[in-house]
C-alpha cells in the first residue's frame, strides 16, 4: 500500500468535505420513538468534481494517478482544497516568545560580532495530553492568535476541524472543540499542523473514468473515505 499526494495541477470545479458519524437509529415499533448509539469512530468523507479540458497531458496524467490508485487499495494524502490555511491567524512556524523574570533585572545578549537575532517561539503545539476519545484539542500558541470555526488543524496524524471561534488566552493557551475525536491519545507538546494539514483517503470504487470526446475530455467525480 503507498500514499500519494493529491495533485494540485487537476481542476477542482466541486468540493465537500465533511465528517462522517458512526451511528445508528434504533426506531421502537410500538410508540415510534427513536433512540440514536453514537458508536464513535467519525471519519471523513470527500466528494470532489473534475473540471473538464482539452489538455491531453493532464487527461493522461489523471488517467495515470486514478489507475496507480488500483480501486480502494492505494491512498490519497489530501487536505481541505478550497481552505488550505486557517481563516483565523494560527499558522505553521515560530511565533513571538516572551522572556521574563521574577523581578528587575538587566540582560545581556552578545555576539562575537554584528549580527541580527530573530528568537522564536516555536510552532503551534498541544499544552496538554489529548486523550483517546477527546473532542478538545489542547492548543498552545502566542496569545491572541485566533482560530476559526471550520478550521482545519492535523496533531497527531489525525485532521481536525475546529468547531466555534478561539482565542489563545493570555497564558498560550486555547482548548479548541473539534471532530473528528482523537482515535488515539495525543502527547503533550505535539506539533499541530495549520497549513494543508491532510488525511489518507482511499477510493469508493474501482476507479475514476476520463471520458474523452473529440477535442476534449469530460468532467468527472469521485468520492473518497477517509482511510483509518
Amino acid at each position: 500500500m503507498t500514499t500519494y499526494t493529491w495533485p494540485e495541477s487537476f481542476g477542482v470545479n466541486m468540493f465537500e468535505m465533511r465528517v462522517a458519524p458512526n451511528t445508528r437509529v434504533f426506531v421502537s415499533p410500538f410508540s415510534g420513538s427513536a433512540q440514536v448509539a453514537d458508536y464513535t469512530g467519525e471519519r471523513w468523507r470527500v466528494t470532489l468534481g473534475l473540471t473538464p479540458g482539452i489538455s491531453q497531458q493532464r487527461a493522461a496524467a489523471m488517467e495515470a494517478f486514478f489507475d496507480r490508485l488500483r480501486g480502494p487499495l492505494n491512498r490519497i494524502a489530501l487536505w481541505n482544497l478550497r481552505r488550505p490555511v486557517p481563516l483565523g491567524t494560527i499558522r505553521d512556524g515560530g511565533g513571538a516568545a516572551q522572556w521574563k523574570t521574577g523581578g528587575g533585572a538587566n540582560v545581556q545578549w552578545k555576539t562575537g560580532g554584528a549580527a541580527n537575532s530573530n528568537w522564536s517561539g516555536g510552532g503551534p503545539s498541544t499544552y496538554a495530553l489529548m486523550l483517546q476519545g477527546s473532542n478538545i484539542l489542547p492548543v498552545a500558541r502566542t496569545p491572541g492568535t485566533t482560530i476559526f470555526a471550520g478550521d482545519m488543524l492535523g496533531a497527531g496524524g489525525q485532521l481536525f476541524r475546529s468547531m466555534d471561534n478561539y482565542t489563545v488566552d493570555a497564558t498560550g493557551q486555547a482548548a479548541v472543540e473539534v471532530l473528528p475525536r482523537a482515535r488515539a491519545d495525543i502527547a503533550f507538546r505535539s506539533a499541530i499542523t495549520c497549513t494543508k494539514p491532510t488525511a489518507n483517503f482511499m477510493l469508493k470504487s474501482d476507479g475514476v473514468p476520463i471520458t474523452h470526446r473529440p477535442g476534449m475530455y469530460e468532467s468527472t467525480s469521485l468520492d473518497l473515505i477517509e482511510a483509518i
